[in-house]
């Protein structure tokens, strides 16, 4: 493909138009640069929305993480950021939830902030996710216009696109697209605040830095550090005042999500200065908390649910040992440099760009800030034992903008040759974009985890006879001896704020003795609700009774037969 893209460039009549259009379009004005934007944003959301349909995705949350972002978006979208505890905690404990002492998300309310509106307008859940996707495309297309030029951003748009990773999260209720998109703002208030220090963008700087902070910290610290260098280095200028205000609005602004955050560590993270997610990291994930530390096999998770043992040992255990300062020293180039390179350049023909790119990027000091968090993202992730392909997302506007400040630097270092170069460049980085696109790449899936058993449960829990309900699930073994993937995880009561206000209602199953308490406790408060009981080794389901039924042996002592169901 790429010789023919030559052999084409060179045809005079071609090259020509080429370059007419590109130079057309270099330095578009302000209202035409809105309207292409728009028009790149919207484009880019159908193209996800279709593309997702051509692959056959099936639209629906699997991993633990959604769940706990959909209950949180719930509570946000009533103005709140945690419930009660529930009387009967113990039987609803599940991944990225806390249950005392209230019932609350671990993570930064940020991405559930931004998610909020797509329940006051009753979404399914993969809308928001998809339109913070589109906003993305659009601003990386602005931002990359901006520096470069019209054509460049269109590529840029192109090659976001391109990448697998932002494809598969554009549909996940996941706290990187909305991390993304408060950088992207961050990065374009501060190119037009560079101008003339308008006190408007440094407000939207604080906003979208503030947001940020709460969304995803580690993250929002990349471009913070660079962006508030840039402005303190701005200080040698005349105006010094006016810097100074601005760096003063700018913490203003910021400063209601971070006092948020702080409210929010008080009430779920039992300490003012301690977060959700940090707790969290020491319930069930210990010895993953930011830092070096020698592995220690009898530090476990605090939690008795055998999936949260049986997790940690699946991804924490190795990355814990895999984690050290020999490690970070002499393996990070080779490791979390070259995925979040790899990562976001669609092929890998087009990281040979990225040497040249680096004498455009060091030319300009508005490229530079924007590429210093790629190096940054980088050695601040070093202190992380987790380094997962979906993080580096974040790291994907300075690798688009490297390749193509190179392609713009050779373009340029020829002037007889521009014209041939720049439609070469252009048509090649364009076309490579587009090779993977599923589409036209048989080989491309964007769909990293099916979860089978979990999509039989929702259809079983689906087609229940007796409703309202309570389905207790039981971690067992199938024939083979195998337990379930503690990937697929059913309890979370994902479409409501409170577990209580479930149709079916989800909890586990802690034995029989245990569950009396549950059979007790909804006899109480709704004695019809059918109690199921879902065993995850043979996905059979088993009707046990109402509430009110179930709740009499436990008193008497008396038992009473299940009757089995048949798992759809």
């Amino acid at each position: 493909m790429l010789l023919l893209i030559a052999a084409v460039s060179f045809v005079p009549p071609v090259n020509r138009f080429v370059y007419a259009i590109l130079k057309s379009i270099r330095r578009p004005a302000p209202r035409t640069l809105a309207m292409m934007t728009i028009g790149v944003a919207i484009c880019s959301g159908l193209y996800l929305y279709f593309d997702a349909i051509y692959q056959k995705r099936s639209f629906q949350p699997k991993y633990h993480d959604e769940f706990s972002y959909m209950i949180q978006t719930r509570m946000v979208a009533q103005f709140r950021l945690w419930a009660p505890a529930h009387p009967l905690g113990e039987f609803f404990e599940t991944f990225q939830v806390i249950n005392t002492p209230v019932y609350a998300s671990v993570y930064f309310p940020g991405a559930a902030m931004m998610y909020a509106p797509g329940v006051w307008l009753s979404f399914p859940p993969w809308v928001m996710p998809l339109v913070v996707s589109s906003l993305c495309v659009g601003m990386v297309f602005l931002i990359v216009a901006r520096l470069i030029g019209g054509g460049a951003g269109l590529i840029a748009a192109l090659m976001l696109l391109a990448n697998p990773i932002f494809r598969l999260q554009s549909l996940m209720v996941l706290a990187q697209a909305p991390a993304l998109l408060l950088m992207l703002i961050m990065i374009w208030a501060w190119l037009n605040w560079r101008q003339r220090h308008h006190m408007r963008w440094a407000a939207v700087i604080g906003i979208a830095a503030g947001w940020c902070a709460i969304t995803r910290p580690l993250d929002a610290l990349c471009v913070a550090i660079t962006i508030g260098a840039a402005m303190l280095f701005a200080l040698r200028d005349n105006d010094r005042s006016r810097v100074l205000r601005s760096l003063v609005v700018i913490v203003i602004a910021a400063a209601p999500f971070l006092i948020l955050q702080l409210g929010f560590n008080r009430m779920a993270g039992r300490g003012l200065f301690k977060t959700p997610f940090a707790r969290n990291i020491e319930e069930t994930f210990p010895q993953t908390a930011l830092g070096f530390r020698p592995f220690d096999p009898n530090i476990r998770p605090r939690s008795t649910l055998p999936q949260k043992q049986a997790h940690y040992d699946k991804i924490a255990v190795d990355a814990i040992k895999s984690h050290t300062v020999h490690e970070a020293l002499f393996n990070w180039g080779d490791h979390r440099l070259r995925l979040a390179v790899v990562a976001n350049a669609p092929t890998w023909l087009m990281i040979a760009l990225m040497p040249a790119g680096l004498l455009g990027i060091f030319e300009d000091r508005r490229k530079l800030a924007v590429w210093l968090t790629l190096p940054l993202f980088v050695a601040l992730y070093i202190f992380y034992p987790f380094y997962l392909a979906h993080y580096v997302i974040f790291a994907a506007l300075p690798v688009i903008l490297n390749i193509l400040a190179g392609a713009d630097v050779i373009a340029r270092s020829w002037p007889r040759r521009r014209k041939i170069l720049t439609t070469f460049f252009a048509l090649a980085l364009s076309g490579l974009s587009i090779s993977e696109f599923a589409e036209f790449n048989r080989i491309v899936n964007d769909e990293w985890f099916d979860a089978p058993q979990l999509t039989r449960i929702n259809q079983t829990l689906a087609a229940l006879e007796h409703k309202p309900a309570v389905v207790l699930f039981r971690w067992s073994a199938n024939a083979a001896g195998e337990f379930p993937n503690s990937e697929e995880e059913p309890v979370y009561n994902s479409d409501v704020v409170w577990p209580d206000q479930a149709l079916v209602i989800r909890a586990h199953d802690l034995g029989e003795w245990r569950n009396g308490a549950l059979y007790r406790y909804y006899a109480q408060r709704s004695p019809d609700r059918a109690i199921y009981l879902y065993d995850r080794g043979d996905d059979s389901i088993r009707y046990l009774g109402t509430a009110r039924e179930l709740a009499v042996p436990h008193t008497t002592g008396a038992t009473r037969p299940a009757i089995m169901l048949p798992a759809r």
